[in-house]
């Protein structure tokens, strides 16, 4: 490991960092990162091997960049991306941010005044706040009904006295009710909501300065004097925590208004136009909290490492391609694998069907060579099929060349498993569609598909765990300061820390109102879904990979909403969607590509693992300040529905839905205080959710069971953990094409035909990158000269 390695990482991921959406959402072009084959980095690499080395030879045997180096450099740079797109940036601002906007427009959040259930947001009272209405209205009516002057009367009273006259009816008719129905309940808040802004609901807001007080201030005062003034538990305090959201929720228009507009300054990046100190907290607790599960998972990396690499080796086909393209001769300046002419073949026709491609982005008229192939006639003979998920990819596949490369050097069971995963899932869903049984797509709400995957997911980590038992243990003992020979001592460390660093993400999440439960199991659920992502990467060469998996789409089914209750929807929703949204750009399974590149260069983990935690911290400060002033720049990217509609209004939708399901049962008031004793107690899983949680589960273990007993058994698990997503559908058919050339390829061939074929698929890994380099530089030449978007032409989906 030299220095100019290092430094190469470090500029590469600073690079990555400061330009990834400035890249994605300013110039709109393929994304800089986007998969993990990101062509920012392999792309950057690839060209830097195919020219600049071959003329650093020139000067010498020893200016060339070595294997080594390489791979440290790509490590390093890799280590940067799990921050600057949409693992983060991408969501990070408009998650905190756009609920105070939507909420103008959403009616049912209003009428819920969802605001009020979130920790640190509005002062004013929801469903489920009052839990004593008869003493409340006792006191309203003793008090209010009274001779004292509105100074004297206690904040019970006022409520009354300071009434409107429409709002006094409310009371009136409360007072001779026998039984208050949901309607007067609904009434009787709006008149207390009405009441609570003013200053003279008691003493102590009257007290107040009338300038520069807040409205909030103001609200929480006479929410705490009105609750003081009541019998102990009639109204419940606000949730505590803070920082879920930019100002707690509440609409700022210097906070929010620009990035809807855009400051359009003549300042390329206008750091003092952000308001930093309203988003400090958010900042403090969302980045601090990615942080520190981060580096958790790169300790956790480097503990599976061991495993994964020497004990079950595992192929890394993603490493694998910077390994080959990175093995030269000293006496070469270019890679062993690029002296064949089968490589530089495969190079040109990719730069070629790009550079065709590309152009009809640009120029309409221009002819194009398609990679799909439409079967959409077909579909009116399939009409269940085509009512399942992402059905539409399998009547219209399309090839990603460079991901059939990929799927040739796998193991015929995987490319098999993954190319027909798509097909299978819309064969099957077809099948229970008709026999009428939904196969629903929708990552935020608990329903059967989102169950089945939880389950698969954790078979797939007993079957980690099973297989890597002895070791385990041992990385296990020796943190607990036993001697064992079988795990290397900084495997033993990497353990500790990772323990230590769960522990204060749990504290993160206490800090922003999560139950200690609810954080302990968002936690693992974390861990779980990275574990496993990381293993089908260095398992599969998948490229990409997506949802629903997230906690909000299974744990209300498995524990029911009184368990949860509404503010622990909400923080669900939100940190969980923060966290494992979506997964293309997870960082442990770059860390774990990293390993494997570096450790069979021969620069050991230790080594290389405070570099990436460097580089992780670093690439972090540089990508949140950049992007979010850009954001204050350009105005955030409203196209992106998803990103600034749909995934920051879910989780208040969901919280509305538990609080309307929970009122309409009239466990709204107890599932408001719960504590963590109180939910186990009171866990209500659905049948159905644990059915197809088994069933997710046992489709894993029986395949796992199959594939080891049963030599032709063709499927891999693999299969049952990402059949149904929107990655398997995009890159199934490119998978299938792949394990199809290598079966022709080695049944003619036998392991010489392989040997022979694979530079022809390292040149096209290599052209489809570098193709990618040259329409982002483009793209960005473009806009940077013209100030207007450029043409969108993407390499990969």
């Amino acid at each position: 490991m030299t220095w100019r390695a290092i430094v190469l990482g470090l500029l590469l991921g600073l690079g990555i960092s400061a330009l990834t959406y400035f890249n994605d959402f300013v110039a709109g072009q393929t994304l800089l990162i986007g998969s993990f084959l990101p062509i920012s980095v392999f792309g950057g690499i690839s060209l830097l091997l195919l020219t600049v080395n071959p003329l650093l030879r020139l000067g010498g045997q020893r200016w060339p960049l070595r294997g080594n180096e390489i791979a440290v450099a790509v490590a390093i740079g890799l280590a940067a991306c799990s921050i600057p797109g949409a693992n983060l940036m991408r969501y990070f601002v408009s998650m905190s941010v756009m609920p105070a906007h939507l909420i103008k427009t959403k009616s049912n959040w209003q009428a819920r005044s969802l605001m009020s259930y979130l920790p640190g947001g509005s002062g004013l009272l929801a469903d489920g706040f009052v839990q004593d209405w008869p003493a409340l209205l006792r006191a309203v009516e003793a008090q209010g009904r009274s001779d004292l002057p509105l100074e004297s009367t206690p904040p019970p009273g006022r409520l009354f006295k300071l009434a409107s006259d429409g709002d006094r009816d409310t009371w009136e008719r409360a007072w001779a009710a026998p039984r208050l129905e949901p309607t007067q309940i609904t009434s009787l808040l709006y008149a207390i909501n009405r009441v609570l802004p003013d200053r003279r609901l008691s003493d102590e807001a009257m007290e107040l300065p009338l300038a520069g007080t807040s409205p909030e201030v103001i609200i929480g005062i006479n929410r705490a004097a009105l609750s003081e003034a009541l019998p102990r538990g009639t109204i419940l305090p606000s949730p505590e925590g803070g920082g879920v959201l930019v100002a707690d929720g509440r609409y700022e228009p210097q906070i929010t208004d620009p990035l809807l507009q855009g400051l359009n300054t003549p300042d390329l990046l206008p750091f003092d136009r952000v308001p930093w100190s309203a988003w400090w907290p958010n900042i403090r607790l969302w980045v601090g909290l990615v942080l520190c599960l981060g580096t958790a998972m790169l300790c956790m990396a480097l503990i599976v490492h061991p495993q994964w690499s020497r004990r079950e080796l595992l192929q890394y086909p993603i490493a694998r391609f910077i390994e080959i393209l990175g093995h030269r001769d000293a006496a070469h300046g270019l890679p062993h694998v690029a002296r064949s002419k089968l490589f530089w073949w495969g190079f040109a026709a990719l730069l070629a069907i790009h550079g065709l491609n590309g152009l009809h982005a640009w120029f309409p008229a221009w002819p194009q060579l398609p990679l799909y192939f439409d079967f959409n006639p077909m579909r009116t003979l399939f009409p269940n099929a085509s009512r399942v998920a992402h059905s539409y990819t399998v009547f219209r596949p399309v090839l990603f060349l460079s991901v059939a490369a990929f799927a040739f050097m796998l193991n015929r069971s995987v490319s098999f498993s993954l190319g027909i995963a798509q097909v299978l899932f819309v064969a099957v869903g077809a099948k229970l569609i008709a026999n009428g049984i939904a196969v629903e797509y929708d990552k935020f709400s608990p329903n059967k598909t989102n169950l089945m995957r939880l389950g698969a997911y954790i078979g797939m980590t007993l079957l980690i765990l099973y297989t890597g038992r002895r070791y385990y243990a041992a990385v296990a003992a020796a943190a607990l300061g036993l001697h064992r020979a079988e795990a290397p001592r900084w495997a033993a460390w990497a353990a500790r820390v990772m323990a230590g660093l769960l522990v204060i993400s749990v504290a993160f999440l206490l800090s922003a109102g999560m139950s200690p439960l609810m954080a302990v199991i968002l936690v693992a659920m974390c861990v779980i879904i990275w574990l496993v992502t990381a293993r089908i990467v260095a398992e599969t060469g998948m490229i990409l990979l997506s949802g629903p998996l997230l906690p909000l789409g299974a744990l209300p089914a498995l524990m029911g909403y009184e368990a949860i209750g509404p503010t622990q929807v909400l923080l669900l929703g939100i940190a969980g969607f923060l966290l494992v949204g979506d997964p293309k750009e997870s960082l442990m399974p770059y860390v774990v590509n990293g390993l494997r590149m570096t450790d069979q260069t021969g620069t050991p983990p230790p080594r290389v693992a405070p570099w990436l935690i460097a580089m992780l911290l670093g690439g972090a400060a540089v990508a949140v300040f950049v992007t979010i002033t850009l954001q204050y720049q350009h105005g955030l990217n409203l196209v992106d529905g998803y990103a600034t509609g749909t995934a920051p209004g879910r989780p208040f939708d969901e919280a509305a839905r538990a609080v309307s399901e929970l009122s309409a049962i009239g466990r709204l008031d107890a599932a408001m205080t719960h504590d963590d004793l109180g939910r186990l107690a009171n866990l209500g899983p659905e049948p159905w959710a644990i059915a197809w949680l088994l069933v997710g589960l046992t489709l894993v273990l029986a395949t796992a069971i199959a594939r080891l007993r049963l030599p032709w058994w063709p499927l891999h698990p693999v299969i049952f953990l990402v059949w149904g997503t929107w990655a398997i559908a995009q890159l199934g058919f490119s998978f299938l094409v792949g394990w199809a050339i290598k079966s022709a390829v080695v049944g003619a061939g036998g392991a010489r035909g392989y040997h022979a074929t694979l530079p022809l698929m390292m040149g096209i890994i290599a052209g489809e990158l570098t193709a990618g380099l040259f329409w982002m530089a483009v793209g960005a030449t473009y806009f940077l000269s013209t100030g207007a978007a450029p043409s969108n032409y993407l390499i990969f989906p």
